[in-house]
């Protein structure tokens, strides 16, 4: 093989150096004990004389990380930050480890029925089996009488497949129960013709099949032996078997109720009834083993891909109209899986997922709320399905959860997805979300702002109805004082936003922020400070302003020479002090100014340099443009015998390519 090819080079020249690299694939909660587990791969890199890395082993590794100090009170954003430090994790996975508290934490308040990381309720014994459930305790030498049992009659088999599930949930027997294939085909047998028999026995099969999932080395055996496939069978026929129940009892229902119904036929209704609420919850507990069995199974992406094209989709689409919270949150579950590729995404979204979701949003289940919120910031990566939240009325439900801080963040995210699209900008104006994201964004006057809620802001900002609100009353002040304070560039570039629209009488509150922000601009260290003060400063057309007082307060000429000599300028820079000889341009003695700086010279420079750069190349022209419509300095142009090296034939062509898209 290669790998054996490549350790005989190896073997061949000098081995300089071996070292392990480590790569975290995900994270999880432990199943028993307060601590989460991180799952990761372990590559061993050698090195030859000549510095090739090679990979010559590779091994799955966890490591287990304990929660220290997890109770109902406990501050989760602190504990989240601990575990990172200690677990010399990236910090990229706080958001992730502070919903995993959040589950442990729920988990913990929920003992002695406890929640595992997909939110199926788990108790310490058979207790969902309780039909079931045998009257003496399993012992592994006694396997070979269960063996007996499962080819005996109906009865024998249930109590035979009960005792192999004891054994099975013990993860130390999982090997010795494998190692004997007798048993794993028996097993498989009376699954395969008996299931539809007995859901007792139904359930006891798939939850044994399901313990050997938990583990991966288990999953070639689960494989060899279709057991996925036909767990498919089973939850495609349960949906149907289901839908026919409900519709017999829906007309049992009906005629009970009737007038002409004896008392006679509404107790027979009433023991039914009964009887039918029994086989549902039956029912529901096998749905959610199987696919608790086929989410396992699907860390295999080819293995979900198989689930795919066997419609995994649309029979877990029909489960999230159930009313049972533990089944749905595995439908849920497993959708959240599904929809990181596009195509499953895309069959989500001609399914109408979103009005099947709509009606978990807001939910009294919070596991159940908080995968429902996962699985719509995977769906709200697609500007379309964006869009059919917004269609749909989600956006309101999204709003009223900013006030629920354990699921902040998630919305957050979800919100800034949407936001992103242009389309849905204007509907957020009419909701509460702009009042609610001014408090959180001024809440901690002394600290930055968080950055997924300045990311909504900026996005929101673009929105001229939005950027009305943020500024309404003392909102535009207290952004300023928020961003001078904490040198948040990000707060900045907020209200940057907010300037740049049209709208004279909110162009005119910035008046007041000219000198704090030419003080920004000469004094300030911050680069992106810097920059985002230069854009606001470049958005304010206003007719009447006196740009030349504001050019000689703040020795702007001065600045704008430096920057556009200096070749280590960022583009960004520049473009934004172009920008703002464009809006300086719009007075007449401050072009005149311009003229005679010297800065003209350097604007030809930039021109030519750039001309790849349509953006510059643009903002360039625009001064040019500005320059013409004054007598002064464009007899000023005129007479200049520099312009004259200007190929005034580029200067047309570019103002006929980029000024029609851009209605200067």
């Amino acid at each position: 093989t290669k790998q054996n090819g490549d350790w005989h080079r190896i073997m061949e020249s000098e081995v300089l150096d071996i070292q392990p690299q480590v790569t975290v694939a995900h994270l999880d909660v432990h199943p028993s004990q307060d601590a989460i587990v991180v799952h990761c791969d372990v590559d061993a890199v050698v090195q030859t004389e000549h510095g090739e890395p090679i990979i010559v082993d590779s091994k799955a590794s966890q490591k287990v990380i304990n929660v220290r100090g997890l109770s109902g009170r406990s501050d989760l954003a602190s504990l989240a930050r601990d575990v990172i430090m200690r677990g010399g994790l990236d910090p990229g996975y706080l958001m992730e480890v502070e919903q995993l508290l959040l589950y442990l934490k729920n988990r913990q308040l929920a003992r002695p029925a406890q929640e595992d990381s997909f939110g199926r309720q788990r108790k310490n014994d058979l207790e969902v089996f309780s039909d079931t459930e045998p009257k003496e305790k399993a012992n592994l030498s006694e396997v070979d009488e269960y063996l007996e049992l499962l080819y005996d009659d109906l009865p024998s088999k249930v109590r035979g497949a009960t005792m192999v599930l004891q054994l099975a949930r013990i993860p130390d027997n999982l090997q010795e129960i494998a190692n004997r294939d007798g048993l794993v085909l028996a097993l498989v047998r009376v699954f395969r013709d008996d299931w539809k028999k007995s859901l007792d026995l139904a359930i006891n099969i798939v939850y044994i099949f399901f313990c050997f999932t938990t583990f991966t080395q288990f999953h070639s055996l689960i494989a060899q032996h279709k057991v996925g496939s036909m767990c498919m069978s089973v939850i495609e026929h349960e949906i149907k078997r289901y839908q026919q129940l409900t519709d017999d009892m829906e007309v049992k229902r009906k005629n009970a109720k009737s007038s002409s119904a004896s008392s006679e036929a509404r107790r027979d209704y009433e023991r039914i009834r009964k009887k039918y609420q029994i086989v549902i919850a039956k029912q529901e507990t096998l749905l959610r083993l199987a696919l608790y069995l086929l989410l396992n199974l699907s860390e295999d992406i080819t293995v979900e891909l198989k689930m795919r094209n066997k419609n995994i989709i649309p029979l877990l689409m029909t489960l999230l109209e159930r009313k049972t919270p533990e089944l749905v949150i595995m439908a849920v579950t497993f959708l959240k899986k599904l929809s990181i590729f596009q195509e499953n995404k895309q069959d989500m979204a001609n399914q109408s997922i979103l009005k099947k979701l709509i009606r978990l949003i807001p939910h009294e289940h919070e596991i159940l709320l908080n995968m429902t919120l996962r699985l719509l910031l995977n769906l709200s990566f697609d500007l379309e399905l964006c869009e059919t939240m917004i269609k749909e009325g989600l956006l309101p439900k999204l709003v009223t959860l900013l006030n629920n801080e354990s699921e902040r963040i998630l919305v957050l995210c979800i919100l800034y997805h949407i936001s992103i699209s242009e389309k849905c900008r204007p509907m957020f104006s009419l909701t509460d979300c702009i009042p609610m994201l001014m408090k959180m964004v001024l809440s901690v006057p002394e600290e930055p702002a968080e950055a997924e809620v300045v990311a909504l802001g900026i996005n929101l900002a673009c929105h001229p109805l939005n950027a009305q609100k943020m500024s309404h009353g003392p909102g535009l002040k207290l952004l300023m004082a928020k961003a001078v304070k904490t040198s948040d560039a990000l707060v900045l570039k907020m209200i940057r936003n907010i300037s740049q629209h049209q709208d004279q009488s909110l162009k005119r509150q910035f008046l007041d922020y000219i000198p704090l922000l030419g003080t920004i601009i000469q004094q300030s260290t911050d680069d992106q400070m810097q920059l985002e003060a230069l854009g606001i400063l470049g958005n304010l057309v206003i007719a009447d302003l006196n740009y030349l007082k504001i050019v000689e307060e703040f020795n702007l000429m001065q600045f704008i020479s430096q920057k556009l000599k200096n070749l280590a300028t960022e583009d960004d820079v520049i473009l934004e002090v172009i920008i703002l000889i464009g809006t300086l341009s719009i007075d007449e003695e401050t072009a005149v100014m311009l003229t005679e700086s010297g800065i003209l010279d350097l604007l030809i420079n930039l021109l030519r340099a750039k001309q790849e750069d349509d953006e510059l190349v643009l903002q360039v022209v625009y001064v040019f443009y500005q320059l013409t419509l004054h007598q002064q300095s464009l007899q000023k142009l005129i007479s200049e015998s520099r312009i004259q090296t200007i190929h005034f034939s580029q200067i047309v062509a570019c103002t006929k390519m980029l000024f029609p898209l851009t209605q200067l």
